[in-house]
């Protein structure tokens, strides 16, 4: 299976304090990703390294081949979207404006804009009438919809998720999970999706990645976690969850 990001012996500190130890993860092209863990187990770090908004101590990240300091990093960011927990929306544009912002930066042809936009609505189920409201007249769910088509604007070839549902009261998070899987089936390409609830990832990803204290301990299928745990964590954050029970009946 080809890989698209090659993490190899990774570590990043900062100050005394030491977030990713020695990591090496291969993630494979055209799969969903999830990165799963306690907060502070060093999952959003990981995911800021293959951005590159931080560079590691020691160690190599890869994109294809390539080490991702080397790279054009503007370039390079436009080939990743990226949604974080709260949106991150400009609060005064509105839907619309956010969405096509950096496709009007790079100079796309309006019409090629408006076609790319149209498809995203369909893609997400965002209501027309929405684009002209400002984020602060959104609901949560549809302020991520529209973090997730802004994310998706450039068509690019990885997404990154971070804790993109984490803000969201219950309801709106199941309906956003389950489109969030209809979208991931339509585009068929790779997804890093980053979480603390273990019954999101087992849902929306193909290979489960689980972190502790800035290293991995686990990584693979549900299946393999409960019943072959590699450390006394891995069964402790699984009987943790709320959820153990569905995640142990879809792992038999």
């Amino acid at each position: 299976m080809v890989s698209i990001f090659e993490i190899q012996s990774v570590t990043k500190s900062f100050g005394e304090f030491t977030a990713i130890k020695d990591v090496s993860l291969d993630l494979p092209e055209g799969k969903v990703t999830s990165l799963i863990g306690p907060s502070g187990c060093g999952k959003s770090t990981l995911l800021k390294l293959m951005l590159g908004l931080e560079q590691a101590d020691q160690g190599s990240v890869r994109f294809r081949d390539s080490e991702v300091c080397d790279l054009d990093l503007e370039k390079f960011r436009q080939k990743i979207g990226y949604v974080i927990q709260t949106g991150g929306l400009f609060p005064h544009y509105t839907a619309r404006e956010n969405i096509i912002l950096m496709a009007q930066y790079l100079g796309w042809p309006a019409n090629e804009i408006d076609m790319r936009l149209e498809e995203l609505i369909n893609l997400t189920s965002f209501p027309v009438g929405g684009l002209d409201k400002f984020s602060g007249e959104l609901s949560g769910g549809q302020r991520q919809r529209v973090a997730l088509m802004r994310a998706l604007m450039l068509k690019p070839d990885v997404l990154f998720l971070d804790e993109p549902l984490g803000a969201l009261d219950t309801i709106i998070r199941h309906d956003l999970q389950t489109d969030l899987k209809q979208i991931f089936s339509k585009l068929n390409m790779t997804v890093v999706l980053v979480t603390h609830d273990m019954a999101e990832a087992v849902y929306l990803a193909d290979h489960l990645v689980l972190m502790s204290e800035g290293g991995i301990v686990q990584q693979g299928k549900l299946a393999d976690m409960v019943h072959k745990p590699a450390d006394p964590f891995v069964t402790r954050f699984l009987t943790a969850q709320r959820h153990i029970n569905d995640m142990l009946e879809q792992a038999k």
